[in-house]
């Protein structure tokens, strides 16, 4: 397939690129901007729900996404997944291991690639690479199956 040049505006890419961070740990990201809020807004915390007039309130959840959008982009530059994507991935795979890092990039596996496209060189790395392709199709237009009976 030949690569389409983009038509987004660097406007639009610029956004695309602030904004991603914090769509792909929005778990995290939705449960800490809870908890935040109980703790400002409610007894729990600051008390400040009727306290503070609405357009505060819109300048306070503001402040906390912008300090979300930092803290995703900080994490996502180091690890693969979100801290509570994480978690949910684990529980259920049913299996648990540590938050994956990202090297130079890109996913700690996909760093180990070969230069041939093998991972670590093993002779199933293709497989594993592209999964379709150890699949066989019959040829089109050959015998039809043959019944017994």
């Amino acid at each position: 397939m030949p690569h389409r040049r983009s038509t987004r505006s660097p406007a639009v890419t610029w956004v695309v690129a602030v904004l991603a961070p914090a769509g792909r740990m929005s778990l995290s990201n939705y449960l800490g901007q809870s908890l935040l809020c109980v703790l400002v807004f409610t007894g729990v915390g600051l008390g400040l729900a009727g306290a503070v007039a609405p357009p505060v309130v819109v300048l306070i959840a503001v402040a906390i996404y912008c300090v979300q959008l930092a803290a995703s982009a900080a994490w996502m530059a180091r690890f693969r997944y979100g801290p509570m994507e994480s978690l949910l991935r684990a529980w259920t795979e049913q299996r648990w291991s540590k938050p994956l890092p990202l090297v130079d990039g890109q996913p700690a596996e996909l760093a180990r690639l070969a230069p041939g496209g093998n991972l670590l060189g093993s002779p199933g790395g293709a497989r594993w690479a592209n999964p379709g392709a150890a699949r066989r199709r019959p040829p089109r237009g050959g015998a039809a199956p043959r019944t017994v009976g």
